[in-house]
C-alpha cells in the first residue's frame, strides 16, 4: 500500500517543532503506516533509535549548537 503525504494528511503533532520516541508519536494518534510514510517522506527525521524529530524541528535547529 502506497501512502502519499501531503500537509493535509500530516496530523497536527507533526506540524509543529518537537521532538518525540515512537511510543509518544504513536500515543500523538500517528499510525505505524503513517509513521512509515512521514519517516520516508522526510517530515519524521531519526534523531537516534526510537527517537524522532519533525522537519521543523530540525530545519530550526541548524547551525544551533
Amino acid at each position: 500500500m502506497l501512502y502519499i503525504v501531503t500537509l493535509s494528511y500530516v496530523p497536527l503533532a507533526v506540524r509543529m517543532k518537537t521532538v518525540g520516541t515512537v511510543r509518544e508519536w504513536r500515543g500523538a494518534g500517528i499510525t505505524a503506516a503513517q509513521f512509515r510514510a512521514l519517516a520516508r517522506a522526510g517530515e519524521l527525521v531519526r534523531v537516534r533509535h526510537g527517537v524522532y524529530a519533525t522537519r521543523a524541528a530540525v530545519d530550526s535547529a541548524d547551525g544551533d549548537p
